[in-house]
C-alpha cells in the first residue's frame, strides 16, 4: 500500500492477525509495489485496478521470486503474460462493485 493511512489501517488487522495465532505472518509494506522484493513470499495480494501497464509488469518480474507452489493474487487485471511467465492462471471472475465492474 503506497497510502500511509491506509497501511496503517492494514497494520492493524496484521497485529490482530498476529495475536490470534495467524499463520502464516503478515508482513506488509508501504511503498512502490514495483519495487517491492518478494523474494520467498508464499502469498501476494495485488489491488491491480489502477495500477499502469509499467507497474504490472514490474510486479510480474519481481513475481519470478515468489516461492515455488506460492500464490500471486491480483484483482481487476491480470499479470502481463501471465502464462509465459510459468504462472498458471486459476481462476478469473468479474464483479460488480461500487465503481463499476471489476
Amino acid at each position: 500500500e503506497s497510502c500511509e493511512t491506509l497501511h496503517a489501517a492494514s497494520l492493524v488487522v496484521a497485529e490482530a492477525w498476529a495475536a490470534r495465532g495467524g499463520s502464516p505472518p503478515l508482513e506488509l509494506q508501504c511503498g512502490d509495489a514495483g519495487s517491492t522484493l518478494l523474494d520467498g513470499a508464499v502469498f501476494v495480494l495485488a489491488h491491480s485496478t489502477a495500477f499502469s501497464n509499467e507497474l504490472l509488469d514490474r510486479i510480474a518480474r519481481q513475481a519470478e521470486a515468489v516461492t515455488p507452489g506460492g500464490w500471486l493474487v491480483t484483482l481487476t487485471r491480470p499479470l502481463p503474460l501471465a502464462a509465459a511467465r510459468g504462472w498458471d492462471i486459476v481462476e478469473a471472475r468479474r464483479r460488480s462493485v461500487s465503481w463499476g465492474a471489476a
